[in-house]
């Protein structure tokens, strides 16, 4: 009787293990999933900043420029 009821509940551990490996593993995926997601919006972001054009060092052309831009383009 015992060891009957020993391998029950070795077998309901094991799948209660097995549940739980498999759930680490999906948020895991998870997780490198949305690094990929950060690591390629700020290549975005950086490639686009690279392709700015750039007014000059001078704050009042930069005040001028931000001035008499056209308001639709952002």
């Amino acid at each position: 009787m015992l060891g009957g009821l020993e391998t029950l509940l070795g077998g309901a551990a094991l799948a209660l293990v097995g549940v739980l490996v498999g759930y680490l593993r999906g948020r895991s995926a998870g997780q490198k999933q949305e690094q990929g997601k950060a690591a390629q919006g700020y290549a975005e972001t950086r490639r686009k900043a690279d392709e700015a054009n750039i007014v000059g060092d001078d704050p009042a052309v930069a005040r001028d420029f931000l001035r008499t831009r056209d308001t639709n383009v952002r």
